[in-house]
């Protein structure tokens, strides 16, 4: 199926990207339409109508881009079907997800069977234990310590983005090489794969590790027992925009990373 989308893609490059531009208006016009027929669906048929007016306004302000963007999607597509070395790297990288996931989620209950998913430690178990000056009370379970689950979902994010983001850079490195080259007459991807695990490897762990940091700092504070509290709904906002930023310069990083084979 992916191989077709990309013939596709390549021959109606332009009519795939109108097409959705228009159903995305037409989705929110029949959320208005919808919300006229309902009893109270005012509010409903107010949202649906703004948000397909200002669909309407954003499709009227790009419409002239559509040409290039049309261009660089035949591109893009050409050259993942020339080079398919590509389809296999992201291929394989839906396998590690699931491995890794699996060594991650054996680590994570491996260590809450250990300590005990909740405190079980008692306070008037404690005060009777020590007015006795009994031993250590061994039944008596702290739980697990939440600088350890911190950890754990560090660790998780982590290996996704880095997995995410070596095919990212293996597919930038062989699109620099379809570029820059006038003839290609080798198969750039395992040249590219070797770059991106050698040359490029530590910028992309980095520059993981802190989109990896920030998205359990977001778990933490969604699974928190404030997590509906205002000040805590202003950092995942804020965390959240700053996550977005970060993915967004460390993509052309990357790029950057691949096309010079530079850290």
């Amino acid at each position: 199926f992916g191989i077709c989308w990309l013939q596709v893609l390549k021959k109606f490059a332009m009519t795939i990207i109108k097409s959705m531009l228009f159903f995305n208006i037409g989705i929110w016009v029949v959320v208005g339409i919808v919300g006229l027929a309902l009893p109270y669906g005012l509010s409903l048929a107010v949202i649906g109508f703004i948000m397909a007016a200002f669909y309407g306004l954003w499709t009227w302000c790009i419409w002239g881009r559509i040409p290039f963007a049309s261009v660089l999607l035949s591109i893009a597509s050409t050259i993942v079907s020339r080079f398919q070395g590509t389809i296999c790297i992201s291929l394989a990288v839906v396998v590690f997800n699931v491995l890794w996931l699996i060594v991650w989620a054996s680590c994570a209950v491996a260590y809450f069977v250990s300590v005990g998913v909740t405190d079980t430690c008692d306070d008037s178990d404690s005060d009777s234990t020590w007015d006795n000056n009994n031993t250590d009370n061994s039944d008596c379970s702290k739980g697990p310590s939440r600088l350890v689950i911190f950890l754990l979902l560090i660790s998780m994010y982590w290996g996704f983005q880095v997995n995410k983001n070596v095919a990212h850079t293996t597919t930038c490195g062989v699109t620099a090489t379809w570029y820059f080259s006038t003839v290609v007459d080798h198969k750039p991807t395992p040249a590219a794969f070797k770059r991106t695990m050698t040359t490029s490897f530590g910028s992309v762990c980095l520059g993981s590790l802190i989109v990896a940091f920030l998205q359990a700092v977001r778990a933490m504070l969604r699974g928190s027992k404030r997590s509906r509290s205002c000040l805590t709904l202003i950092a995942l906002c804020l965390l959240g925009c700053i996550e977005r930023l970060i993915r967004y310069f460390n993509k052309y990083a990357y790029a950057q990373c691949a096309i010079y084979g530079s850290s």
